[in-house]
């Protein structure tokens, strides 16, 4: 007697289908998979030692004693750190605003576009950014278009005649993504003048700008904030994930106060309230910034200086990258000799780790790799760039690195 076959069922809905795996963790998956003696030179991580983890650990432990230190908190946050947020923003120039205490800037950055966009509207991005951005974006169902962009950074010109291109094709611009400062992977800082030019387009369409400035603290750059220069229009990003350990999972969102209301209401639906005693912890902590994140700056000029150097010894003539004044980061166009998958796999195989462009580009361009000095001595990152260029040498060849 047979058996009727059952009807297969899913269980997933749209939205779930919608949600889109982080290539960035692909891609460590294989990095992973590399064996020892790998220079990992395609991390945002920071230096352990150059963290304040005594610090951290003193003021965590009196917070949680502290009365209710373990109880719920507000959505928006804990009275006395978002009165230390006001403070800070005094400190780097953002005119004092709500904002609302978030589990990082990445979790920010969902709530802020699932308040200003829906399925199908358009964000406006740089032509390379932020990997997990890519897939916060697909999950909501949103459409990435990569801006033009130039030495400077993202063409405001390009830009203005994107946004008309989409609402001419009947879709909503709904924000445009940037990382202003210390960009995640470009490298760049936006100077003044094209800060402005930015806004005024934007401010002339009427489309939010979303500023991620989780790396606001790593170029000393004079330059105005986005969210200075049009708070009407800006939801802005900070994150402490950098600069007192990614595994903490704090920052906040501030923005209109009608944005703010509803990524308020949201965070709450999603998980309550940010830990009680670490936000306490962390309020302690936040007058002292700038102190606090003085280690690793210096630290990351001299790794930063040996990338750059040791890119000009080997790479010299042979491609074009950026020259960062701050950050982690480095973006070298390979100028059409190699793919970044391929120089990643050949980097693998000669003990070395980049990340390849496609994961950081909207359509998947792999025309470059993303370096990094995040969390190797500037012996180790000489050493990483000597087997990079051994491996592109090899792929070029068709040898074995």
């Amino acid at each position: 007697m047979q058996t009727p076959l059952t009807p297969q069922i899913s269980l997933i809905g749209e939205r779930g289908r919608a949600v889109t795996p982080s290539l960035i963790e692909d891609a460590f998956t294989e990095i992973e998979g590399a064996g020892d003696g790998l220079i990992v030179l395609a991390e945002g991580t920071p230096m352990p030692e150059e963290l304040p983890a005594r610090e951290l650990a003193e003021v965590l432990g009196s917070a949680v004693s502290q009365p209710k230190g373990l109880d719920y908190g507000w959505a928006r946050g804990e009275a006395v750190l978002l009165e230390q947020v006001a403070r800070f923003f005094d400190m780097i120039g953002v005119p004092r605003r709500p904002a609302v205490v978030v589990g990082g800037a990445t979790q920010g950055m969902f709530l802020a576009m699932y308040t200003l966009a829906s399925p199908g509207d358009t964000v406006l991005t740089d032509s390379a950014t932020y990997s997990d951005a890519l897939s916060c974006f697909a999950s909501l169902g949103l459409r990435p278009i990569g801006v033009e962009d130039d030495d400077q950074g993202m063409v405001p010109e390009a830009l203005d005649r994107a946004i008309v291109d989409e609402r001419a094709a009947g879709r909503r611009p709904a924000a445009i993504y940037m990382i202003p400062t210390a960009h995640n992977p470009l490298g760049m800082t936006l100077n003044a003048e094209r800060r402005a030019a930015l806004v005024e387009v934007a401010r002339q369409h009427g489309v939010a700008i979303v500023e991620d400035e989780t790396y606001a603290l790593f170029d000393g750059a004079e330059v105005p904030r986005l969210s200075a220069l049009a708070p009407e229009l800006v939801v802005r990003l900070d994150s402490l994930s950098k600069v007192l350990g990614p595994g903490l999972r704090l920052g906040w969102v501030s923005g209109p106060d009608e944005v703010l209301a509803r990524v308020n209401q949201l965070k709450a639906a999603v998980d309550v309230c940010a830990p009680v005693p670490l936000q306490r912890a962390v309020a302690t902590l936040l007058p002292e910034i700038r102190d606090l994140a003085a280690p690793q700056l210096r630290g990351l000029e001299g790794r930063r200086a040996a990338l750059l150097g040791s890119l000009d010894e080997h790479f010299g003539g042979l491609c074009h990258w950026t020259r960062p004044s701050g950050g982690y980061f480095v973006w070298m166009d390979l100028c059409g000799r190699c793919s970044g998958l391929d120089l990643f796999r050949a980097g693998l195989k000669a003990g070395v780790a980049v990340l390849p462009g496609a994961i950081f580009s909207p359509r998947r361009v792999d025309t470059a790799v993303r370096l990094g000095c995040a969390n190797r001595t500037p012996a180790e990152v000489r050493e990483g760039v000597a087997r990079l260029r051994r491996a592109y040498d090899a792929l070029l060849s068709g040898g074995t690195a």
